[in-house]
């Protein structure tokens, strides 16, 4: 996974996913959760965010390996996030 330019003047969160099996998957369906521990007035919670990608559904056939982008754009959870400090 790694954070890289996208589109104009943007940054993305992208990592590539593949199939290992000999089998083709047809219509994926990507849904990415984002959780982290947070400090809420002493205790600890664990949150959960969904990430919005670039592309929810492929519906062409899925044989080998693909990208996939979680825009850093004003919606999203990371946009803050730096990468000294943990989230």
């Amino acid at each position: 996974m790694l954070v890289s330019p996208y589109l104009e003047n943007g940054k993305g969160l992208m990592f590539r996913l593949a199939n290992l099996r000999r089998n083709i998957l047809i219509d994926l369906q990507i849904e990415i959760l984002f959780s982290f521990n947070e400090n809420v007035d002493g205790k600890i919670m664990r949150r959960f965010y969904p990430l919005e990608v670039e592309r929810r559904k492929c519906k062409h056939t899925y044989d080998k390996t693909g990208a996939i982008v979680h825009p850093l754009d004003d919606n999203s959870p990371l946009k803050d996030y730096d990468q000294g400090r943990p989230y």
